[in-house]
């Protein structure tokens, strides 16, 4: 099989795996709709995604604040994992977005920034890491610092903490959430592992405007 530069470094990376290659060959899907580029590649089916160590089993919106859903779970076309996430800092300026695998949003030279095409890490300085997405092993794993709103969502190693003006620590170990997600009200002042399904116009944790979303997911 003939492969162009880009998709014989990944072959032979291992990443692009035969029946990958095959199933491209039969149907380019991603060549027709310009994504030869500039995607995180996510061999996996839909399935577990473990954000700190917490899974995430299906699609939908796993975290939100107010009305902003912070990372989402989608199925692409060829039946794969695809990502959605956002990064904002503390005076809640949009810095970073990831949409269905895709940097869409942000200036990559102004990160410490190690990326490959199963992996990306973003620093803003030695240590301090604000974006991880390691898709090399079989389950996905992510960590990420989460701003929204005046509400910090700190996806570490081992545990989720979300602080607010009245959310002192709130702290997730080892869950699973399917069918439902972390959500933070738009003023802070309340949080909880909701329904994916909960109405858009709920005054506490709906979605808004990307109501119309979850429901077509749901």
């Amino acid at each position: 099989m003939i492969l162009c530069p880009e998709c014989h470094d990944m072959a032979t990376k291992r990443i692009l795996t035969e029946a990958k290659q095959r199933q491209f060959k039969n149907n380019p899907h991603n060549r027709k709709h310009g994504f030869s580029k500039g995607k995180l590649w996510v061999n996996e089916a839909a399935g577990t995604v473990l954000l700190s160590d917490t899974s995430l089993i299906g699609c939908g919106c796993f975290v939100s604040v107010g009305g902003k859903c912070l990372v989402r779970l989608d199925v692409g076309a060829e039946g794969n994992l695809e990502l959605s996430t956002e990064l904002r800092n503390k005076a809640d300026d949009l810095l970073l977005k990831i949409e269905r695998n895709e940097w869409t949003m942000g200036d990559p030279k102004l990160w410490d920034l190690a990326s490959d095409y199963q992996y990306l890490k973003l620093r803003s300085k030695p240590n301090d890491i604000l974006l991880e997405i390691n898709a090399k092993s079989e389950t996905l794993r992510v960590r990420a610092k989460l701003w929204s709103q005046g509400t910090q969502i700190n996806c570490g190693h081992s545990s989720i903490v979300v602080r607010s003006g009245s959310v002192k620590d709130m702290t997730l170990r080892g869950n699973k959430l399917s069918g439902q997600r972390l959500a933070v009200s738009h003023d802070g002042r309340a949080a909880g592992i909701v329904p994916m399904n909960l109405h858009p116009d709920d005054p506490l944790f709906g979605l808004g405007a990307i109501g119309g979303d979850e429901r077509r997911q749901e």
